[in-house]
């Protein structure tokens, strides 16, 4: 928790909360993406916006339903910079560690707020994801890390799409319950989001506990470049066990274009464009250029790259996603369910917590 509104937080619970269905229970924020509150800092885990003090000059749709849903934000959860890396070990703020394993990661980027959740600071924790940033966290700590569909949550009102619509915004916790009411309170589009999407039948919190009809589920066992862990496959395999003895059938089928590689050269050139105009936008706002000295040496060859994407080459990349996105979703026309691991990986050590710190 790199920013603590604790006091505030004591004051709103003293007083008139909305009587909503979260009323009085404690929310971390992300530092990052749709996790501003007018006036509150927010760094996105960089050394250059945490020396300027930058605060949010408004508040998103996200946090104000939060709030209207009885939520008291008590701080902010810390990030990688730019939220780019899937382990949270910033130079601004340091080395997150996994309260499972004080030497291992927690992931990222969204790992302050899974190490957050997963030591009972607080049931739940927003986060967001664009390449796994819910999920990788929340693999990493056991807990239930929910991508919901582009359009599911709104971005607005500083967004309509972000990273061509691969981020969405959502939160960690600790049951399935709790992640089905919080979408309960998060869902639904606001005025101007370019994202409709159909609503459910009745509430997510329903959905939880009902018994669904014999689902058809496909498995992946394998990723597209590395080896798994046997440990994944172990937990892969009991699962499936678990799901046919339930009733459903499981069968070693996936859409092809998960494990072809192909995303790989159009969404690189989609997340750099994203991060060289963050970058300009933070320049506006600063009032002077970032340079290599602001950003870690990774970061600052994204940005470089960022800036060599032409426009041509920026609207091919984003329609390459779609067609990719087409193959992805017709693999589901016979299918209800994919069952992977969620990383090939177990969570990994920290890398040298003094370098990262200075």
């Amino acid at each position: 928790v790199i920013h603590q509104h604790f006091e505030r937080a004591r004051e709103e619970a003293r007083g008139a909360l909305p009587d909503g269905p979260f009323r009085g229970v404690p929310i971390l924020l992300k530092d990052l993406g749709c996790g501003h509150a007018q006036g509150d800092p927010i760094h996105w885990g960089t050394r250059f916006l945490r020396d300027a003090d930058h605060r949010a000059a408004s508040t998103s749709h996200l946090v104000a339903k939060l709030r209207a849903a009885g939520f008291v934000v008590v701080g902010r959860t810390n990030v990688p910079e730019l939220g780019v890396w899937l382990t949270t070990e910033p130079a601004s703020y340091g080395a997150t560690r996994n309260p499972w394993d004080l030497a291992r990661s927690c992931g990222g980027s969204s790992g302050g707020a899974a190490a957050a959740v997963a030591a009972r600071m607080v049931p739940v924790a927003h986060a967001s994801d664009g390449g796994g940033s819910i999920r990788n966290p929340a693999s990493q700590t056991g807990l239930v890390g929910l991508k919901p569909s582009r359009g599911r949550v709104s971005l607005g009102p500083v967004w309509g799409e972000s990273w061509a619509g691969l981020i969405t915004e959502f939160a960690v916790t600790r049951t399935v319950r709790d992640t089905a009411a919080l979408l309960d309170v998060l869902a639904g589009p606001m005025p101007g989001d370019p994202f409709l999407v159909e609503r459910p039948s009745r509430p997510y919190r329903m959905e939880a506990t009902a018994l669904p009809e014999p689902l058809r589920i496909g498995l992946l066992a394998h990723a597209h470049d590395l080896p798994v862990h046997p440990e994944c496959l172990a937990a892969l395999r009991a699962t499936a066990r678990a799901l046919e003895e339930l009733g459903h059938t499981v069968v070693e089928e996936h859409p092809s274009a998960l494990t072809d590689g192909s995303i790989d050269s159009f969404a690189v050139s989609v997340i750099g464009a994203a991060q060289a105009l963050a970058i300009e936008q933070f320049e506006a706002s600063l009032g002077r250029k970032i340079g290599p000295a602001d950003l870690d040496p990774d970061n600052w060859m994204v940005l470089e790259m960022g800036r060599s994407v032409t426009a041509s080459q920026y609207i091919g990349a984003v329609e390459a996603m779609h067609h990719y996105a087409r193959r992805i979703a017709a693999w589901w026309e016979d299918f209800d369910l994919l069952l992977t691991p969620t990383l090939p990986i177990t969570a990994t050590p920290l890398a040298d917590v003094d370098e990262a710190t200075t």
